[in-house]
């Protein structure tokens, strides 16, 4: 009801600020010897200016905003985007949850008012306009506007000589060598049809640039970021491993400023991946019974070629048009985090119940299509919809499946009959004996362990049972976990409960337990990997040479350093940190500060860091079977006039 009269007296307002005949000041502009407002700007640059509002009476509340002049000039007159401007401030205010006049409270300025304003456009011609407005919305003047163009770009003649190589399905290396050997520049690669789509011409190249400029920054990039990350000085080689097979490409180089913003007329050179081999596989997709989390079902290829199986929301891919961007699509989106393994099959039945993890009453799809770096047979598709989620608590049941148990970890897949929210957790055996003695029963037991959880979490994060199940602690439908701080040669059991999201308690006091199950002997394998830290180099003597990307590193030390595994390492995590890390006791602590902060598999990187520090460079190793080496630290320290040329390591990053 409140929030009802409260839309209701925000229309009650719009109407007698759009519905009534109210008098109209009269547009004027700066040099009007009536105008309201002295307006001034200075310092106009490419994409910047200095600006300044004088309003004659200084107890005026008014409007200033830099305006695009097209956009201006396409209203019918100054006092239809005058009421554009209210209607937009009527929306933000309703966005806010705030009325009009709180809004404007904030939003307009009284007395003289001065500002610096980026992000313009070059070679555009603005407006910087100010009109005065009261805090209910009542024009009191009309607009006063001056007219300014910021200047174009200062265009370079620097030319790109670009070679294109290593040509497969879906990747080619791109090499790049500027006419200029201190020109910044911006490397890329689109389909001729896109080409086409940003029309065709010499304009394409720094429209294709703009709108991925464009994207980064909706996302949160800055313009010095991303010249320091995608831009390049010199020679560049890139490799694009994210194409379509049989495709024709544009791999190109336009110049750029420190803006980001193409400063050089554009050289290109066309290329074609390769065509893939096709498949005959067929695919035989069984939806038999779709739960509130889960399908039953399979699907079965008919020979022995790789294919890629996964399920899918219908709605992720409803407005795509091909089918073959949404094969690209899902590799693509399993390739980002290295998990493309795990959607691959070849020549076996794939058990949809096994892949699947889904939300009630939504519309999925099973995707089926043979995968050999490209796609090597047509789409197969098959739709189905998950059932309400609900149910009683008191009828609530679970199925446990552990695997992966080693000295420190185990896996766990949970599957609960009804679509109800629960918690989960993993308790030694001794724990739930000596808790069961006290309690009476297991049942009793797994429950007061569950609630002593829960109250940790919410203690720990500062908010009640409720907020800590709703925001990570109650789950629903099918789970899969690794708990990674287990005890070794210990015995553990997965625990289990509904909880009521509402209340944050238990929702029936039932608890349910996995069978018991004992975690390794700790073994040392065999697998091991050496940092090899030869030579570092200055940062600022780095900065001074390639300040696009080395700016930050002024005052720093750069430590290239190589990670090299041995014939036993499978897997190896490493990371580094400031400090003596060899006074660690306890295993397990520096585990932990590998799971937490690592990087994984890599054989190389560089460490920025401060001279006369020690800076200690941290792995371990596993083998095929998961069995963890020796720890491997080694302690740096970066000394004062020990540093290598800096030409020599920007030499080796081409």
């Amino acid at each position: 009801m409140k929030k009802m009269l409260y839309m209701a007296g925000l229309i009650v307002a719009s109407l007698l600020l759009w519905g009534c005949d109210r008098p109209q000041p009269e547009p004027v502009g700066p040099e009007d010897p009536n105008a309201d407002f002295v307006l001034e700007v200075s310092d106009v640059t490419a994409t910047s200016c200095h600006f300044s509002v004088e309003p004659k009476d200084e107890t005026m509340s008014y409007v200033v905003m830099l305006v695009d002049k097209a956009d201006f000039d396409a209203f019918e007159d100054e006092y239809k985007y005058q009421d554009s401007d209210l209607e937009w401030f009527r929306n933000k205010a309703l966005e806010e949850e705030k009325d009009l006049t709180e809004w404007l409270e904030d939003f307009l300025h009284v007395g003289p008012f001065e500002s610096d304003e980026a992000g313009l456009m070059p070679g555009t011609a603005y407006y910087l306009y100010a009109y005065g407005l009261d805090y209910e919305g009542y024009f009191t003047t009309g607009v006063n506007k001056i007219e300014f163009t910021t200047p174009e770009i200062e265009m370079s003649d620097v030319t790109f000589d670009i070679e294109v190589s290593d040509i497969g399905l879906t990747n080619a290396k791109v090499s790049v060598t500027a006419s200029e050997k201190n020109a910044l520049f911006f490397v890329n690669v689109f389909s001729v049809a896109e080409y086409e789509q940003w029309g065709g011409d010499e304009t394409a190249y720094a429209s294709h640039a703009a709108a991925l400029v464009d994207y980064y920054i909706k996302m949160g990039q800055t313009l010095e970021a991303m010249v320091t990350n995608l831009g390049s000085i010199g020679t560049e080689e890139l490799v694009f491993n994210d194409l379509t097979d049989n495709t024709e490409y544009i791999a190109y180089a336009v110049g750029i400023d420190e803006n980001f913003f193409v400063n050089s007329a554009p050289s290109a050179v066309r290329f074609t991946t390769k065509k893939s081999v096709q498949s005959s596989n067929t695919f035989v997709i069984d939806i038999q019974e779709a739960t509130f989390c889960t399908v039953k079902g399979t699907v079965t290829p008919s020979n022995d070629d790789p294919f890629v199986c996964v399920v899918q929301s219908k709605n992720q891919f409803a407005e795509y048009e091909s089918e073959s961007d949404i094969m690209y699509d899902i590799v693509n989106s399993y390739l980002k985090w290295d998990s493309l393994d795990g959607i691959l099959y070849a020549g076996e039945v794939v058990n949809l119940e096994d892949i699947s993890s889904l939300s009630p009453e939504t519309e999925y799809e099973v995707f089926c299509f043979g995968w050999d770096e490209a796609p090597t047979t047509a789409l197969t598709r098959a739709s189905f919809t998950t059932s309400a989620a609900g149910g009683r608590p008191q009828a609530q049941n679970f199925t446990f499946a552990i695997s992966n148990v080693i000295h420190n970890k185990a896996t766990v897949n949970i599957t609960p009959e009804l679509g109800l929210y629960y918690f989960f957790d993993c308790m030694s055996v001794a724990q739930l004996n000596e808790y069961a003695t006290a309690e009476g029963s297991e049942s009793d037991a797994i429950c007061r362990f569950i609630d002593e959880r829960i109250d940790y979490g919410a203690e720990f994060f500062g908010c009640t049972r409720a907020e800590y199940l709703e925001d990570m602690g109650g789950v629903m439908g099918k789970q899969k976990w690794t708990f990674t701080d287990l005890e070794e040669d210990t015995e553990y059991v997965i625990v289990a409960a509904s909880v009521n999201m509402n209340t944050g308690l238990i929702a029936y006091r039932k608890g349910f337990k996995s069978e018991v199950f004992r975690t390794t002997i700790l073994i040392e394998g065999n697998a091991a990997i050496e940092f090899v830290v030869d030579r570092y180099y200055d940062g600022t003597e780095l900065a001074e040479l390639d300040p696009t990307q080395f700016s930050r590193c002024k005052g720093m030390v750069m430590v290239p350093y190589a990670i090299v595994p041995n014939a036993d390492a499978a897997h190896w995590r490493t990371t580094f940190a400031y400090g003596e890390f060899k006074s660690w006791a306890e295993r397990d602590d520096v585990l932990i500060e590998l799971d937490y902060k690592c990087d994984n598999d890599k054989t190389q990187g560089f460490a920025v860091v401060h001279y006369d520090q020690v800076v200690s460079f941290l792995g371990i190793a596993e083998d095929a079977s998961g069995y963890t080496g020796p720890f491997t630290i080694l302690e740096f320290k970066a000394e004062r006039g020990g540093a290598s040329p800096a030409q020599e390591f920007i030499d080796s990053l081409k």
